[in-house]
């Protein structure tokens, strides 16, 4: 389960600095390595200056909690663990021992992959990264925005179906308050 989060983290959280646009989203997650998986639900507040993600497990279970500001990414799993590094790709280098090709994740989430196939709305569909890498778009909302999205290698599946969210963000995301 421990490995589980971190790899969630590491998904959801290697990229975020190169997005400007604030949000703030509430949402589930599945994750699936080998025969392992993981079902949670998430809340990631998110600006050009900071980040704040909380997994939690069914049932409330097991918070992970992962703070990025413009000095340092802190990566607190449930079992007390604390990881430090000066930015998210170095946190998760060190996690995984490689990058991983997920810096546009909040572009994505938002639709935004100009180089994807797109649907019949000109949204994107599919997106075929040169690293076995594939993100697939395969719902959106009324409002035209992502709802589920799925990003999968031959490792690692990662399902985001997002239930809520708005364009913006607390932009202090780094003060002691426990994350909501």
């Amino acid at each position: 389960m421990k490995r589980l989060f971190v790899i969630a983290l590491g998904w959801l959280l290697c990229g975020p600095v190169h997005a400007e646009a604030p949000f703030t989203l509430n949402g589930r997650i599945a994750i699936r390595q080998g025969e392992q998986a993981y079902h949670g639900t998430l809340h990631w507040r998110h600006s050009a200056r900071s980040d704040a993600l909380t997994l939690t497990g069914p049932l409330g279970q097991g918070a992970a909690e992962l703070r990025r500001d413009g000095s340092s990414a802190v990566l607190q799993l449930p079992d007390g663990q604390r990881h430090e590094a000066s930015t998210l790709e170095a946190l998760a280098s060190r996690l995984f021992g490689a990058p991983l090709p997920i810096a546009a994740l909040p572009d994505w989430i938002r639709g935004i992959a100009p180089d994807a196939t797109l649907d019949a709305q000109q949204r994107p569909l599919l997106l075929v990264l040169p690293d076995t890498w594939t993100v697939e778009w395969l719902r959106y909302g009324d409002d035209g925005r992502p709802q589920l999205l799925q990003l999968e290698s031959p490792e690692v599946g990662v399902r985001l179906r997002i239930d809520s969210w708005s364009d913006t963000a607390d932009e202090d995301t780094t003060d002691n308050k426990a994350l909501p």
